[in-house]
């Protein structure tokens, strides 16, 4: 009896010392639930977090960047540009100095006027200040005395405004010029310049009756050739 009891009492200890063993508080359950069952949730640094924020910025920058290096060869462009331009007024400032006032000097520069002026307008043209010629050519539209000079102010002013896209001075000075100095061998192709420009202002019947009218007239120069293949073109 008495062994039967203490072999009870052994069994129940036994029992719950296993019970002890086996049973984890809430706490420690937790924390072993995550060592175990589940990965624990990785911690990102704030600076992971941001990275593709910053990688983004840096994208921008760099467009940034790229968009002020193209304005920056712009403005390098323009600055190039208007060196050239200083430099040819130099170079023609140096060769057509201020005249004096003085009564000798006056009637020297009215005997050569015309010739200087066409000079000036012809380096102006050069150097690509066609704005400049026109100023300089200023009342040679309509051929002045007719001296080889005049035809000369003439025919370049005429260049001048092709160059700057006036059509309807072209036309107008052009047109004039090939009546008046039908003779001259820069006429047929001042018709020529005259039926492009039709042609850009829309006035094709009016470009083919040019094309005819150098054909005829002039029939033997390049712009005759030209004429006729934009006839044999239909364009």
């Amino acid at each position: 009896m008495i062994f039967a009891i203490r072999h009870w009492a052994v069994v129940a200890a036994a029992a719950t010392l296993s019970a002890c063993a086996v049973v984890v508080p809430p706490q420690e359950s937790h924390a072993l639930a995550d060592h175990t069952d589940t990965p624990a949730a990785v911690s990102v640094p704030p600076e992971a977090q941001a990275a593709p924020k910053t990688e983004a910025g840096v994208a921008e920058l760099r467009n940034q960047v790229q968009i002020l290096q193209q304005q920056v060869a712009e403005l390098q462009q323009q600055t190039a540009e208007l060196q050239r331009q200083h430099t040819a007024l130099s170079q023609i400032v140096s060769l057509n100095p201020p005249r004096s006032s003085r009564s000798g000097d006056n009637t020297a520069a009215a005997g050569e006027g015309g010739s200087s002026r066409l000079q000036q307008a012809r380096q102006q043209y050069a150097a690509g200040l066609y704005s400049q010629a026109v100023r300089t050519l200023a009342g040679s539209d309509g051929g002045g005395d007719g001296s080889a000079d005049a035809q000369n102010s003439m025919y370049l002013l005429m260049q001048s405004h092709w160059r700057l896209n006036n059509c309807e001075s072209v036309i107008n000075v052009g047109n004039r010029f090939a009546n008046r100095f039908a003779r001259n061998p820069q006429a047929a192709e001042a018709l020529w310049l005259v039926s492009q420009c039709q042609w850009r202002m829309q006035q094709q019947d009016i470009a083919r009756d040019t094309w005819r009218k150098i054909i005829r007239t002039y029939p033997d120069s390049g712009a005759a050739k030209r004429a006729q293949q934009r006839l044999g073109n239909g364009r």
